[in-house]
């Protein structure tokens, strides 16, 4: 059986390629060189399988121009940069990660959270504090919660 050639687009992380070829499964994995549709078109016509993030558009277009793919792994939550009617019209398995980036998300959110709660940014542009100085209004009792209960939302609330 002929190895399988992955293409991996230009906004996959150098760490997800050595996951790959850490998997003791033989793959040829060949970067893409842009995210256009044109360096796309150019690129996968020999690809089994196609990884890409969210910067690359997987058009019909694109689809269309692949030979024996079988599979778009996005690279990432969502799949809002895949045409999927056109991959399964064509066949072809399109699949997210939507378990990326939720402790990253998660962290984010909170510290963004207490940047509002403190006004960070708005006493520190404003002269009146300092994140330098450390001469911020305290405030406590200030009322916070969640407005959604998707998986990104809900990771903040279970490390607290």
């Amino acid at each position: 059986m002929a190895t399988p050639t992955i293409a991996l687009g230009p906004s996959v992380t150098p760490a997800v390629e050595d996951l790959l070829r850490g998997a003791g499964t033989p793959l040829d994995l060949r970067r893409l060189p842009g995210t256009s549709e044109d360096d796309l078109l150019r690129s996968l016509g020999d690809s089994d399988g196609l990884i890409v993030g969210a910067r690359e558009a997987v058009t019909a277009r694109v689809i269309a121009g692949l030979g024996r793919c079988r599979v778009i792994a996005r690279y990432g939550v969502g799949i809002d940069n895949v045409d999927v009617a056109a991959a399964t019209q064509h066949g072809i398995l399109v699949t997210c990660v939507p378990d990326a980036s939720v402790e990253e998300v998660s962290e984010h959110a909170v510290a963004l959270l207490l940047a509002c709660a403190r006004r960070i940014v708005p006493l520190n542009r404003s002269g009146q504090s300092s994140c330098r100085t450390a001469t911020w209004p305290i405030r406590s009792g200030w009322p916070c919660g969640c407005a959604s209960t998707a998986r990104h939302a809900r990771a903040p609330i279970r490390r607290t």
